[in-house]
Protein backbone atom coordinates (compact mmCIF):
# COMPACT_ATOMS: atom_id res chain seq x y z
CA UNK A 1 0.00 0.00 0.00
CA UNK A 2 0.93 3.62 -0.40
CA UNK A 3 2.03 5.06 2.92
CA UNK A 4 2.01 8.65 1.71
CA UNK A 5 4.43 11.19 3.11
CA UNK A 6 5.91 10.87 6.56
CA UNK A 7 8.79 12.34 8.49
CA UNK A 8 11.70 10.89 10.45
CA UNK A 9 10.81 8.81 13.47
CA UNK A 10 7.38 7.79 12.19
CA UNK A 11 8.31 4.27 11.02
CA UNK A 12 10.12 1.40 12.72
CA UNK A 13 13.92 1.52 12.63
CA UNK A 14 14.61 -1.20 10.00
CA UNK A 15 12.11 0.44 7.65
CA UNK A 16 13.63 3.91 8.08
CA UNK A 17 17.19 2.62 7.76
CA UNK A 18 16.31 1.05 4.41
CA UNK A 19 14.65 4.29 3.24
CA UNK A 20 17.71 6.39 4.14
CA UNK A 21 19.90 4.19 1.94
CA UNK A 22 17.56 4.45 -1.08
CA UNK A 23 17.39 6.84 -4.03
CA UNK A 24 14.17 8.22 -5.53
CA UNK A 25 12.43 5.54 -7.63
CA UNK A 26 14.47 2.67 -6.15
CA UNK A 27 12.84 -0.56 -4.93
CA UNK A 28 14.31 -2.46 -1.99
CA UNK A 29 13.30 -5.60 -0.18
CA UNK A 30 12.65 -7.68 1.55
CA UNK A 31 13.13 -5.53 4.65
CA UNK A 32 12.26 -7.28 7.91
CA UNK A 33 10.64 -5.42 10.83
CA UNK A 34 8.53 -6.38 13.79
CA UNK A 35 5.51 -6.09 11.49
CA UNK A 36 6.78 -8.61 8.95
CA UNK A 37 8.59 -8.32 5.62
CA UNK A 38 8.34 -5.26 3.36
CA UNK A 39 9.18 -4.40 -0.22
CA UNK A 40 9.71 -0.65 -0.34
CA UNK A 41 9.62 1.73 -3.29
CA UNK A 42 10.72 5.30 -2.62
CA UNK A 43 8.51 7.47 -4.82
CA UNK A 44 9.63 10.91 -3.77
CA UNK A 45 11.80 12.78 -1.32
CA UNK A 46 10.88 16.22 -0.11
CA UNK A 47 12.73 18.53 2.20
CA UNK A 48 11.23 18.94 5.63
CA UNK A 49 9.41 22.23 5.79
CA UNK A 50 9.98 24.20 8.95
CA UNK A 51 7.31 26.67 9.94
CA UNK A 52 8.05 30.07 11.42
CA UNK A 53 7.58 30.34 15.15
CA UNK A 54 4.86 32.94 14.61
CA UNK A 55 2.85 30.39 12.59
CA UNK A 56 2.92 27.76 15.31
CA UNK A 57 2.99 29.95 18.40
CA UNK A 58 -0.72 29.54 19.28
CA UNK A 59 -0.58 25.80 18.60
CA UNK A 60 2.49 25.41 20.82
CA UNK A 61 0.86 27.47 23.55
CA UNK A 62 -2.26 25.28 23.43
CA UNK A 63 -0.12 22.13 23.53
CA UNK A 64 1.80 23.44 26.55
CA UNK A 65 -1.41 24.39 28.37
CA UNK A 66 -2.96 20.99 27.59
CA UNK A 67 0.19 19.23 28.86
CA UNK A 68 0.13 21.28 32.08
CA UNK A 69 -3.58 20.54 32.59
CA UNK A 70 -3.05 16.81 32.02
CA UNK A 71 -0.14 16.73 34.45
CA UNK A 72 -2.20 18.60 37.04
CA UNK A 73 -5.11 16.18 36.54
CA UNK A 74 -2.95 13.06 36.86
CA UNK A 75 -1.15 14.46 39.91
CA UNK A 76 -4.53 15.29 41.44
CA UNK A 77 -5.91 11.87 40.51
CA UNK A 78 -2.98 10.19 42.23
CA UNK A 79 -3.51 12.26 45.37
CA UNK A 80 -7.26 11.55 45.16
CA UNK A 81 -6.64 7.79 44.99
CA UNK A 82 -4.07 7.89 47.80
CA UNK A 83 -6.32 9.89 50.14
CA UNK A 84 -9.30 7.61 49.44
CA UNK A 85 -7.14 4.55 50.18
CA UNK A 86 -5.42 6.00 53.25
CA UNK A 87 -8.75 7.13 54.75
CA UNK A 88 -11.01 4.19 53.91
CA UNK A 89 -13.66 5.04 56.49
CA UNK A 90 -14.67 8.54 55.35
CA UNK A 91 -14.72 11.00 52.47
CA UNK A 92 -14.19 14.11 54.58
CA UNK A 93 -10.43 14.19 53.99
CA UNK A 94 -10.99 14.15 50.21
CA UNK A 95 -13.44 17.01 50.52
CA UNK A 96 -11.19 19.10 52.77
CA UNK A 97 -7.80 18.51 51.17
CA UNK A 98 -8.87 18.60 47.51
CA UNK A 99 -11.79 21.01 47.84
CA UNK A 100 -14.28 18.55 46.39
CA UNK A 101 -18.02 18.23 46.88
CA UNK A 102 -19.88 15.25 48.24
CA UNK A 103 -22.98 14.07 46.43
CA UNK A 104 -25.64 11.76 47.77
CA UNK A 105 -28.09 9.59 45.90
CA UNK A 106 -31.44 8.13 46.78
CA UNK A 107 -31.61 4.42 47.46
CA UNK A 108 -31.02 2.42 44.30
CA UNK A 109 -30.94 -1.27 43.37
CA UNK A 110 -27.91 -3.20 42.13
CA UNK A 111 -28.87 -2.36 38.56
CA UNK A 112 -28.44 1.37 39.22
CA UNK A 113 -30.67 4.31 39.83
CA UNK A 114 -30.85 7.87 38.59
CA UNK A 115 -28.20 10.53 38.16
CA UNK A 116 -24.75 9.42 39.27
CA UNK A 117 -26.03 6.02 40.40
CA UNK A 118 -27.26 5.33 36.84
CA UNK A 119 -23.62 4.83 35.85
CA UNK A 120 -23.01 1.03 35.86
CA UNK A 121 -19.52 1.49 37.33
CA UNK A 122 -20.95 3.44 40.27
CA UNK A 123 -23.69 0.88 40.85
CA UNK A 124 -21.21 -2.00 40.72
CA UNK A 125 -18.76 -0.28 43.08
CA UNK A 126 -21.59 0.60 45.48
CA UNK A 127 -22.47 -3.06 45.94
CA UNK A 128 -18.88 -4.32 46.27
CA UNK A 129 -18.32 -6.30 49.46
CA UNK A 130 -15.74 -3.82 50.78
CA UNK A 131 -18.24 -0.96 50.44
CA UNK A 132 -21.46 -2.74 51.36
CA UNK A 133 -20.31 -5.06 54.14
CA UNK A 134 -17.03 -3.59 55.39
CA UNK A 135 -18.06 0.08 55.23
CA UNK A 136 -15.00 1.19 53.27
CA UNK A 137 -14.61 3.68 50.43
CA UNK A 138 -14.73 2.16 46.97
CA UNK A 139 -11.78 1.93 44.64
CA UNK A 140 -11.42 5.01 42.42
CA UNK A 141 -14.00 4.80 39.64
CA UNK A 142 -13.19 6.25 36.23
CA UNK A 143 -16.52 7.70 35.09
CA UNK A 144 -15.17 9.06 31.84
CA UNK A 145 -12.23 10.91 30.46
CA UNK A 146 -10.82 12.93 33.34
CA UNK A 147 -13.79 12.22 35.65
CA UNK A 148 -13.21 10.18 38.80
CA UNK A 149 -15.33 9.22 41.78
CA UNK A 150 -15.20 7.27 45.01
CA UNK A 151 -18.39 5.94 46.58
CA UNK A 152 -19.16 5.28 50.18
CA UNK A 153 -22.21 3.70 51.76
CA UNK A 154 -24.27 6.22 53.67
CA UNK A 155 -27.18 3.92 54.46
CA UNK A 156 -28.25 0.48 53.30
CA UNK A 157 -31.80 -0.66 52.97
CA UNK A 158 -32.29 -4.39 52.49
CA UNK A 159 -34.53 -5.46 49.60
CA UNK A 160 -38.16 -5.73 50.67
CA UNK A 161 -41.20 -7.36 49.21
CA UNK A 162 -43.61 -4.80 47.86
CA UNK A 163 -47.18 -5.06 49.15
CA UNK A 164 -49.48 -7.13 46.95
CA UNK A 165 -51.77 -4.17 46.26
CA UNK A 166 -48.79 -2.26 44.83
CA UNK A 167 -47.82 -5.03 42.39
CA UNK A 168 -51.30 -6.43 41.61
CA UNK A 169 -51.76 -4.40 38.40
CA UNK A 170 -48.31 -5.43 37.08
CA UNK A 171 -49.06 -9.10 37.75
CA UNK A 172 -52.42 -8.91 36.02
CA UNK A 173 -50.83 -7.25 32.97
CA UNK A 174 -48.11 -9.89 32.74
CA UNK A 175 -50.64 -12.73 33.06
CA UNK A 176 -52.83 -11.21 30.29
CA UNK A 177 -49.78 -10.83 28.03
CA UNK A 178 -48.79 -14.42 28.69
CA UNK A 179 -52.28 -15.73 27.77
Amino acid sequence: GDLGSFGPGMMVEPFENALRAMQKGEIKGPVESGFGFHVIQLNDVSAEQIKDFAEVRDELKQDALRDQAEKAFYDGAEEFANLAYENPDNLDVLVEVLGLQKQSTDFFPRGGGEGLSANPKVAQASFAESVLKQGMNSEVIELGEKHLAVVRLKEYQAPQLRPFEEVKADIETKLREKK
